[in-house]
């Protein structure tokens, strides 16, 4: 039993050490970079990595409360050492699976937690891939580990960062890519199905099908420099399949909350009263709004699809992401065939 307990207490240890490491790597790779760069920028996206951080793990710090008081208001006994207390709530409480299940298995919850899923999967995973290598960003496989680990909005904004802070953002600046490999693709169009998958998932097959998602957009970061081949496809081509993958799922998923409110006015009350029914449901949904105030800033300061992006709170950021990326696209083959 004692060898159970300091197992399940290194679980703990080892996630935090984690995201220190994490933390660590990606901010180690700044260094030496900020005396150039747009001093407004790196202010814009320092406040925003700042104040994402500390509104989403305010409410992960009250989801593990909530967790560890539901378990002992449950529990047949509790010990009477702190630390034994600690380790029996983490022996016996799967907080991954009972963060995930809380923010997926009603509508409303799923109204808000696909947007991040959808945002993640495809552009988001698309945008670490290419502009990584545009820019020479080093360590990009940790953005998507930390978003993972931490949250997406934290991730996302210590990206834009990077790329503010990049040598190549001043001065003559890359071409932007334009076909995509398959192990990018692929990768994300699997990831695609599994958010599609999600809400419809038992309790057997819930976990699986998560890790799975998670697993694979990993993936990509491990052959960013593969040799080209054949079946790579244009970036506007694959941005247009994440978006109309994204709507699609979007408004199949909007529809069927709006039923189920029944009108404009209940639908947006049980909007704002799901994101705050619970800490796990507060933390993610609060991911996406910041996701979506950062991503606005982003397109604003960098002026790239500036409309789709003032469409995210409507439309979500899974949608206005890939959709700035492809009408800016397509508006670029347009001119240049003149």
């Amino acid at each position: 039993m004692e060898n159970a307990r300091l197992f399940a207490l290194s679980i703990l240890v080892s996630y935090f050490l984690v995201i220190i490491c994490l933390f660590g790597v990606i901010l180690n790779s700044f260094r030496g970079l900020v005396g150039a760069a747009s001093k407004s920028k790196v202010l814009a996206f320092s406040t925003l990595t700042v104040a994402s951080f500390a509104h989403t793990w305010f409410y992960m710090f009250k989801f593990m409360h909530w967790s560890f008081i539901d378990y002992e208001t449950t529990a047949t006994s509790i010990a009477d050492a702190p630390l034994d207390r600690l380790t029996d709530w983490l022996l016996n409480t799967r907080l991954f699976e009972q963060a995930w299940a809380a923010v997926s298995f009603s509508t409303m919850n799923w109204w808000w937690s696909e947007q991040l899923c959808l945002f993640t999967v495809g552009f988001w995973t698309a945008f670490l891939y290419f502009q990584g290598s545009r820019y020479g960003i080093k360590h990009v496989w940790a953005y998507m580990l930390l978003g993972q680990l931490v949250a997406i909005s934290v991730a996302s904004n210590l990206f834009y960062l990077a790329i503010v802070l990049s040598p190549r953002q001043r001065g003559y600046k890359p071409l932007q890519p334009s076909l995509a490999p398959p192990v990018l693709w692929v990768s994300t169009f699997i990831a695609l199905a599994c958010v599609f998958r999600s809400p419809y998932t038992d309790e057997s097959a819930f976990l699986p099908n998560l890790l799975f998602m998670h697993g694979l957009v990993v993936i990509p970061f491990f052959f960013v420099k593969s040799a080209k081949m054949a079946f790579w496809i244009p970036v506007e081509s694959l941005h247009g399949i994440y978006l109309l993958a994204a709507a699609a799922m979007r408004i199949k998923t909007t529809a069927m909350a709006w039923e189920t409110s029944g009108s404009a006015t209940k639908f947006l009350m049980d909007v704002w009263s799901t994101l705050h029914s619970h800490p796990a449901q507060s933390s993610i949904g609060y991911d996406v709004v910041w996701t979506t105030v950062s991503f606005m800033v982003w397109s604003i300061l960098e002026g790239g699809g500036l409309m789709a992006s003032l469409l995210a709170p409507v439309t979500s950021v899974g949608v206005s992401a890939p959709l700035s990326v492809w009408h800016t696209k397509v508006d670029k083959r347009k001119i240049d065939k003149f």
